[in-house]
């Protein structure tokens, strides 16, 4: 569940046990609170009807993005999702990176984490969050397709798009 602030790691491994014990001490995330606690005992006791919907909701918005990104953003590709509700896009094939690329998605109101917070070679990566209306999925990545159109010099403007709708 995002933004609950609670998982579970299983090993058998004492030292692994021990170094995840010291990651989640030194990040002040070993403890929980109410919220997290019953939040996750309703989500145990009564989410499955919630989690199968959400899961066949999500597969559609995944569904029609595999589709635009292969037939409408021959540049981008898309990183087989794994169990999240978050993509990963690859803009290499593009020639836009860091700063340039987060222009970009700005100017299309494309609201994407860019993929140098997750790793420091992640800057032509981005990261996004399909846990939204299909209606505003298919606006954010028309508009991304528009942008991506313009002549590169339009790309590299500095201007910003006003909609933060999506993702």
């Amino acid at each position: 569940m995002q933004s609950i602030s609670n998982g579970y790691i299983y090993t058998a491994n004492e030292g692994i046990q021990k170094d995840i014990r010291a990651v989640a001490e030194s990040l002040y995330i070993d403890h929980g609170n109410a919220f997290t606690t019953f939040s996750t005992i309703a989500a145990y006791d009564k989410g499955a009807d919630w989690l199968d919907s959400l899961l066949i909701y999500l597969e559609k918005n995944v569904d029609w993005i595999n589709a635009f990104v292969a037939t409408e953003l021959p540049n981008v590709s898309l990183f087989p999702v794994e169990g999240t509700y978050q993509v990963w896009l690859d803009f290499s094939q593009t020639g836009l990176e860091g700063s340039a690329l987060t222009k970009l998605f700005g100017k299309a109101g494309f609201v994407a984490a860019p993929g140098s917070w997750f790793d420091s070679e992640g800057s032509q990566f981005a990261r996004m969050n399909i846990a939204a209306p299909l209606a505003d999925i298919e606006n954010a990545f028309k508009q991304l397709k528009e942008v991506l159109e313009q002549p590169s010099e339009a790309n590299q403007s500095s201007e910003f798009g006003s909609s933060t709708r999506c993702c």
